[in-house]
């Protein structure tokens, strides 16, 4: 087994992402001169990391490691389901393919908008 990622987003990062706080208004898209420096040194030193979206008893989040999770190992655990979300290369972009995973698994779900198509059911 190998360790965690490095750059794993901290605990208040993380409360960041469920608090339903705005988003910022470029949409989290921009440049980053130390991430430009990490993928390079990453391409250079050749760690790879991998994002995972998993399910198990407490429902659904992502996974950041960086090393492929071994099926063998969770096979004995039913409850316990994954699927590969990327491969990434620069430490930068699986954070921010890990954040994407974790708005998407906290997302609530949508309403109906559009409340006509819905039929009145008659009184008993």
């Amino acid at each position: 087994m190998g360790s965690p990622a490095p750059g794993v987003p901290t605990r208040s990062e993380v409360q960041g992402q469920l608090s339903g706080a705005p988003q910022s208004a470029s949409g989290g898209v921009g440049f980053d001169p130390v991430c430009s420096v990490r993928k390079l040194f990453g391409k250079l030193s050749g760690t790879t990391f991998y994002v995972y979206r998993t399910w198990d008893a407490r429902g659904e989040r992502p996974l950041l490691t960086d090393h492929p999770l071994d099926p063998k190992a969770y096979a004995t655990n039913a409850d316990f389901r994954y699927e590969l979300v990327g491969k990434y290369t620069g430490d930068c972009e699986a954070i921010a393919a890990w954040r994407k995973a974790l708005r998407e698994a906290t997302a609530p779900e949508p309403l109906p908008d559009d409340w006509d198509g819905v039929e009145a059911q008659p009184p008993p």
